[in-house]
């Protein structure tokens, strides 16, 4: 669907040059100069097919990049059928339409233009590019005045640590910060039927509702600061993107622990019970649910992990010794540590096949280098509008955990 702002764009741009094009010829055929009010018109419409030339070229490469996703969405929409149930967890992951969560750390080129739009002391403001799956590295040189350029180091621009990154999950786009309905699927029954006999009903589909919420973080900071050390905006964008993420797992968490029609799993109390029986038992319910879907993500409480992975056994660590990389994983299932979940509770869930991820502002940069010019102070803002539609809510338990017993 093409964007209505740029076909009226290019309407006007192609009708200020009809205009333009017969003063010319007017003036041409009659073998006359222009006249003032003619020479003043085409000044005057000069000046706004100019800057309607930028617009139109903006709108255009978004257009572009519209048209690939949905060419990309059809693509897999036409596999769909042979994805559902045999693809696993990534499968239904691209029933949202293939496109990735969106990233929070810009691309090495959008730093590279913040550095610019600090040098020339102008406002801007970025939505985030999806770069490649693996960050390149940082910028090595930043101009930070006239003839002067700096090292900024090698740091890599690494993506903070997201529940909504550590499974695939699917990603579904709204427009805002308004309000959206979602179809939620209970529980039901498909059943073998007599030759003749009705067959059974599916009829449990009901309207779940939510509203993507704005997460934000700024800071202010002194033109100095870049100045002397160039990489200081990098490493605060760093960190801006991990307060983010922080705060959208708990917001992810706590849309799991609030969904209807979620699952409970309550563990017993024995001489000496494993944290992860009860975790293993959360997995069999989600197995058995009608989300038809293996567990992908156990969220956790950080206290917790002793219990889960004691410190006798390599359960769960993909058969390596605690001091080799962490990868925290248990019944195939990813184990993901947060404070967002309260101690002796836990969460197992087949996220990616009963959740959307739901966007209704991809991340967002704003450097502001003028409004505290007086100050020599700059704004360094990051948002998102964000939130999680659980439309197969069987799909989730919540998980009690019982220590053992005294």
């Amino acid at each position: 669907m093409t964007n209505p702002y740029l076909t009226a764009a290019r309407k006007r741009y192609d009708a200020i040059r009809a205009e333009i094009q017969t003063f010319q010829t007017r003036a041409g055929d009659e073998h006359r100069d222009l006249t003032d009010d003619e020479l003043a018109t085409i000044t005057r419409t000069s000046t706004e097919a100019r800057d309607l030339a930028a617009a139109i070229e903006h709108m255009t490469e978004e257009q572009t990049r519209a048209d690939a996703v949905r060419s990309l969405a059809a693509q897999v929409d036409g596999d769909a059928a042979q994805s559902l149930g045999y693809g696993g967890p990534d499968a239904y992951a691209q029933l949202g339409g293939g496109e990735p969560v969106p990233n929070l750390m810009p691309s090495p080129d959008q730093v590279a233009e913040m550095f610019r739009s600090l040098d020339k002391q102008t406002a801007h403001r970025w939505t985030v590019d999806q770069p490649d799956i693996h960050h390149r590295a940082a910028l090595t040189t930043a101009t930070v005045g006239v003839g002067v350029s700096v090292g900024t180091g090698g740091r890599a621009l690494r993506e903070p640590r997201r529940i909504s990154t550590a499974v695939p999950l699917p990603v579904e786009r709204v427009q805002g910060v308004e309000g959206l309905a979602f179809p939620v699927f209970a529980a039901g029954t498909a059943d073998v039927v007599a030759e003749g006999a009705t067959k059974p009903e599916y009829a449990a589909v009901t309207a779940g509702s939510a509203t993507p919420q704005v997460i934000a973080v700024w800071t202010d900071f002194t033109r100095q600061a870049t100045l002397s050390m160039p990489s200081f905006e990098a490493r605060l964008r760093a960190k801006h993107a991990a307060l983010v993420a922080k705060r959208e797992d708990v917001l992810l968490v706590a849309q799991l622990n609030a969904v209807v029609g979620s699952q409970t799993y309550v563990g017993t109390t024995a001489t000496t019970p494993a944290y992860s029986d009860s975790l293993l038992a959360g997995c069999g319910l989600v197995l058995s649910s009608d989300v038809a879907a293996p567990p992908d993500i156990i969220l956790v409480n950080p206290a917790d992990l002793p219990l889960i992975f004691p410190a006798d056994t390599t359960q769960g660590l993909n058969g390596t010794t605690p001091d080799s990389a962490l990868r925290l994983t248990l019944h195939g299932a990813t184990v993901y540590p947060t404070s967002a979940v309260t101690a002796g509770t836990a969460i197992v869930a087949a996220l990616a096949a009963s959740s959307r991820f739901v966007v209704g502002m991809a991340p967002r940069v704003l450097i502001d280098a003028v409004s505290q010019l007086k100050s020599n102070k700059i704004t360094s803002l990051m948002e998102e509008a964000v939130t999680l539609a659980i439309d197969e809510p069987t799909g989730v338990v919540l998980v009690d955990l019982i220590p053992p017993a005294a």
